[in-house]
């Protein structure tokens, strides 16, 4: 004869019987994880992204210094030590000034906005001309905008997808703890 259960109980029978299956974890490098069931919840130990970053070609700069400009009465800053990609802005930048940076590059610090290089005039003098104003945080992507330490990336449980992997690499996983 049928016999009907709660829900409750039937949730906890099959938690019976495939609790054996769910304490089988192995660490799978990230290659090998698409498909595979998280064993237990990730949590971020960095910043992502982990330094303040351009979102455009163009000048980071103190958007203070562009107030009231226009392409009649330009801002005029000078220009200070340009940012190549990949390296460090260890610097800080006086108000009054701009530096170049490509885009996804670091920007000085207490830097808070970057005008995009199309909004510029080089006066080819050491100075340029900012056409429009600024507001803070135009154009920029801050420390930890993303991703923060502790944060929870990815839950117990989870089927791993192909963009998981992404983020995954992004907080320096390189293996994760799959059910086998």
């Amino acid at each position: 004869m049928l016999k009907v259960i709660t829900p409750a109980q039937a949730i906890n029978i099959i938690n019976s019987e495939f609790k054996a299956a769910k304490s089988i974890v192995e660490q799978v490098e990230l290659d090998f994880a698409v498909g595979r069931i998280l064993a237990e919840d990730i949590i971020s130990d960095e910043y992502v992204p982990d330094f303040d970053r351009s979102t455009v070609d163009g000048y980071a700069l103190h958007a203070a210094d562009t107030f009231g400009c226009s392409e009649a009465v330009p801002a005029i800053l000078n220009l200070h030590a340009e940012v190549q990609m990949g390296k460090a802005a260890d610097f800080i930048l006086p108000k009054g000034s701009c530096s170049p940076v490509p885009t996804g590059g670091a920007v000085p610090k207490g830097v808070d906005c970057v005008l995009m290089i199309e909004h510029a005039e080089d006066y080819k003098d050491g100075t340029i001309g900012a056409t429009i104003p600024m507001a803070a945080g135009r154009n920029m992507i801050y420390r930890g905008d993303d991703v923060q330490p502790g944060k929870i990336i990815l839950s117990r449980g989870r089927r791993l997808k192909s963009q998981d992997i992404g983020a995954l690499a992004a907080i320096g996983k390189s293996v994760v703890p799959v059910c086998r």
